[in-house]
């Protein structure tokens, strides 16, 4: 499977990247080439689990860190948008989830709130890894 992937990183100076076969475009760039394979078996894995990712306006990005609750709440579209039946969440990595649903019209899931452990990551670095990814 990694020979699979490798199609898809190109490194750019001194970073690994990830690219789109399809549409070229970046899913992020990262230290080393076993980082950019982890990210694009993230990608694969949302893929299989029929979730698009689209891109982000970080101008629309809002962060809420309730006092009651785990989580930060990184939302990437308003919740309004989406099927409220159609929500599910799932793992994406130590620490970080999202939780996924149809927007209305629509068959394919998108991401609507990434989910981040408050142990484990700052509001800052919740943005960040949001951003770069």
């Amino acid at each position: 499977m990694m020979d699979e992937l490798k199609e898809y990183i190109k490194k750019v100076g001194s970073k690994w990247c990830v690219f789109s076969h399809q549409t070229g475009r970046k899913f992020g760039c990262y230290d080393s080439e076993a980082a950019a394979k982890k990210r694009l078996a993230q990608i694969h894995a949302f893929s299989k689990e029929g979730i698009t990712i689209e891109p982000i306006d970080m101008l629309e990005v809002k962060v809420d860190v309730p006092e009651s609750g785990e989580y930060i709440h990184v939302r990437v579209k308003d919740p309004s948008q989406f099927d409220q039946e159609s929500f599910r969440t799932i793992t994406l990595g130590d620490g970080i989830k999202a939780r996924a649903g149809k927007l209305h019209g629509s068959d394919k899931m998108t991401i609507q709130v990434y989910l981040f452990d408050k142990d484990k990551w700052t509001v800052g670095r919740a943005k960040q890894w949001v951003k770069e990814h």
